[in-house]
């Protein structure tokens, strides 16, 4: 089943709910934005146990942080009042020196002064050389602000979905900011 097709009318009630918020949102008014928002509220929760030890397991990694690598990829487009859908597979060797942050909606301080606030690769790594963690897979960046839940679905749930299974991962780790 597709993303956007397990929210029946969700599309409706988002595009109600934007008419009214976009001035709010335009103003930068978050809290008043959010008040109706039309919240998805899944009808199960996909999450399945590890079914071996976590040295054996290939993580895949997911950050809302904004990253992308300075120079190589387009940053987020941070300005447009309902975000940016898009993301961005960053290097399996990347370095926080290699990123820059396009994400508007929280403040950066944390994350340039110790990037695994809301990446810890550093940590992972660490953990892949002790034989605490199998192996990391995809290293995936989007801009946590996105009010279109659907479109995000569409146009990026999915596909990063299909690059941590095809990458042979036995989890996503969901790094929120």
């Amino acid at each position: 089943m597709a993303f956007a097709d397990a929210m029946p009318g969700w599309d409706e009630a988002y595009e109600s709910w934007f008419h009214e918020a976009r001035p709010l949102l335009a103003a930068s008014r978050w809290e008043d934005a959010f008040v109706h928002y039309p919240w998805v509220k899944p009808a199960d929760t996909p999450c399945t146990p590890l079914a071996r030890a976590l040295g054996r397991v290939r993580l895949g990694v997911v950050s809302t942080a904004g990253f992308f690598v300075t120079g190589e990829q387009a940053p987020f487009t941070a300005e447009d009042v309902e975000g940016d859908p898009t993301y961005r597979v960053l290097p399996p060797d990347v370095k926080a020196t290699d990123l820059s942050i396009s994400h508007n909606h929280y403040p950066h301080d944390a994350a340039r002064a110790d990037w695994n606030a809301v990446l810890p690769l550093d940590h992972l790594r660490t953990m892949v050389g002790a034989g605490e963690l199998g192996g990391l897979g995809p290293v995936i960046s989007i801009s946590g602000y996105c009010t279109n839940a659907a479109r995000l679905g569409r146009e990026s749930v999915e596909a990063i979905a299909t690059a941590v299974r095809e990458a042979g991962c036995d989890a996503l780790l969901l790094v929120p900011v």
